[in-house]
């Protein structure tokens, strides 16, 4: 990863390349240990010297044959947790014994106290909506790109260059602090759409005294999500 980015950050920043070359960087954690093999240091090294040798696309058919075997596995999971009764005492001791091996002692403790029970009665999403209303004045709404609140692109872009936009961003978004939100997510979350949390990938990646590259990925990988700065042909998406 520290190469890849190291070659993207040699490329003027709105360049095609470099954002090809930061997708490959941000990507690679993924294909270097998919999610059925995380953690496993053959599989890493395995993948690694394919990615040297330039065997990308056979990583990626590996990377997806694990995702499909890892889909059916938490299909399979699902099925059986619908047709036991989740509130029973049992199953509130196995789930506590997971969040407690995995470290989330919290919620290890609130799975035993707690007398709250899921309920997801269809009737109840009249109750949800109104708690989401739609807005009345949609140019206002905040989430929508095209509203009038949010600052034009070059309004931002001087904004990040000033002296109060870099102070923030050195003040709030440091290596130090990044590094520490990444180390304190919960064990037990919802992962994303390829099966990973963030204190399993991403947190691992500052374990080491490599500054470089802790400074790298949050240049390239991370700040751009707050400034807006991706390729014009990418910022949609």
């Amino acid at each position: 990863m520290h190469l890849v980015l190291d070659l993207a950050d040699k490329y003027p920043r709105d360049a095609l390349a470099a954002h090809i070359l930061d997708c490959v960087a941000q990507f690679l954690p993924a294909l270097l240990c998919p999610s059925t093999r995380r953690g496993r240091v053959k599989q890493i090294i395995s993948s690694a010297k394919r990615f040297q040798r330039g065997d990308w696309k056979g990583l990626w058919e590996t990377a997806l044959r694990f995702a499909r075997k890892e889909i059916d596995t938490n299909n399979k999971r699902k099925q059986n947790r619908a047709t036991r009764d989740t509130s029973s005492i049992r199953a509130r001791v196995v789930y506590a014994e997971h969040c407690a091996r995995k470290g989330a002692l919290s919620k290890a403790n609130q799975a035993i106290t707690s007398t709250s029970v899921p309920n997801a009665d269809p009737t109840n999403i009249d109750l949800l909506r109104a708690k989401h209303p739609e807005t009345a004045h949609p140019d206002r709404d905040p989430v929508r790109f095209s509203s009038i609140l949010w600052p034009k692109p070059q309004v931002l872009e001087e904004h990040w260059s000033s002296d109060a936009g870099i102070e923030f961003l050195d003040k709030w978004f440091s290596v130090t602090r990044i590094c520490q939100y990444f180390r304190t997510r919960s064990p037990v979350t919802m992962p994303d759409v390829d099966g990973w949390h963030a204190r399993d990938l991403i947190a691992p990646l500052f374990f080491n005294d490599n500054t470089e590259l802790h400074n790298l990925i949050r240049r390239r990988l991370i700040l751009p999500y707050l400034t807006g700065s991706f390729h014009s042909s990418f910022i949609e998406e």
